[in-house]
């Protein structure tokens, strides 16, 4: 995997939009206590979703049809509030 070999991490200002994080509690790549440091990237909410799973946690049916379900949650609320702008 070329890609974490080659990134280099640069500072940049906070989003200001809310961010959803999901992990594999049992992830040997990433630690998840290091996911916590998502909430530095945003000014508004960071919520994070936990899966009894590893790195690849997506590959698990049931726990896709969890993040996608909690993906399209989060679509129809924000979907709502630009019609209330509009």
């Amino acid at each position: 995997m070329g890609i974490p070999k080659h990134y280099q991490y640069r500072e940049q200002a906070p989003l200001d939009l809310p961010i959803t994080v999901f992990l594999g509690k049992k992830d040997t790549w990433v630690l998840p206590e290091d996911h916590n440091g998502w909430s530095h990237h945003t000014k508004q909410a960071c919520e994070i979703h936990e899966y009894d799973s590893g790195h690849l946690f997506v590959k698990d049916k049931l726990v896709l049809k969890q993040v996608m379900q909690q993906i399209a949650d989060v679509l129809i609320i924000n979907k709502k509030d630009i019609k209330a702008y509009s």
